[in-house]
């Protein structure tokens, strides 16, 4: 059994138990005998006293978080020949008498070893179910990302490509009915995240406005200065709407109708 994890290069913690001993416990790091414990002894006096027990039975233990360091230099196949009194015996003796030894466990060997590959096999089930997961969670992030981005490139054609080519155009943004940000192109100086959450209260207020005094719907605001047009359109009344930052001496009215056609045109996309 124990040349068995030799063979495989296991990494266990293994309790020996014998009815007539008592237990001990074996530490194999990738098939290598590290260290062994009974009783008082450790190391290889421990292992030698632990392979001479007949009808012992193997458990496999939790593996501890602490780095156990070798202790023991020589092979197992010498420990378990030395253990065995066989140092007079020639060669063949040995290793029949070693394989009546593994024969009289393999019950349990078989046991434990298939009990051990179970436990790795669903482990590395549900490490590859968890991956597989993983990857179409990805995929699928990945799809709908590329989708934003095609959508969002579609947005920026349909806005801005248009209003660029007025005279006077600084720069324009789309936003939600509560002021996100869905495109923008604007000078650095400006703070197109706060002038989008003001220009939706701004229409907020003109609406009310209209509405108070009977007069329609407002659909365009306008904020003038000496020098400047700011222009808020109404996409879908809370929930887009657009802006646009532009000189003074600008064709302001040619951007109004612009401004009011792409406004119409991206209502599906708002309602």
């Amino acid at each position: 059994f124990l040349q068995l994890i030799e063979m495989e290069k296991k990494t266990c913690l293994l309790e020996v138990d014998s009815n007539n001993n008592g237990g001990g416990i074996l530490y194999f790091n990738n098939g290598i005998l590290y260290d062994a414990l009974y009783g008082s002894l450790k190391g290889e006096a421990a292992v030698l006293e632990i392979l001479g027990w007949d009808r012992v039975r193997f458990r496999f233990k939790r593996l501890p978080k602490k780095k156990i360091k070798q202790q023991i230099d020589a092979d197992l196949t010498s420990l378990i020949l030395e253990s065995m009194g066989s140092k007079d015996e020639s060669i063949k003796a040995d290793k029949k008498s070693i394989q009546k030894k593994i024969g009289e466990t393999e019950g349990v060997i078989t046991h434990e070893l298939d009990a051990s590959r179970s436990e790795e096999g669903d482990e590395i089930n549900e490490q590859t179910a968890s991956s597989q997961k993983s990857f179409v969670k990805f995929s699928k992030q990945k799809n709908i990302n590329e989708e934003r981005r095609h959508k969002k490139m579609a947005l920026e054609n349909a806005v801005l490509d248009p209003l660029k080519d007025i005279s006077g155009f600084l720069g324009a943004s789309v936003y939600t009915g509560s002021g996100e940000l869905l495109i923008s192109e604007a000078p650095e100086a400006m703070n197109i995240e706060k002038v989008a959450g003001l220009a939706v209260e701004l229409y907020k207020n003109a609406r009310a406005i209209a509405e108070q005094i009977e007069i329609g719907v407002a659909d365009l605001v306008e904020v003038r200065t000496e020098t400047h047009y700011f222009l808020h359109a109404c996409i879908v009344p809370g929930k887009g709407g657009m802006g646009l930052l532009m000189q003074r001496d600008g064709n302001v009215g040619l951007m109004r109708l612009t401004m009011r056609k792409i406004a119409e045109s991206l209502v599906p996309d708002f309602s």
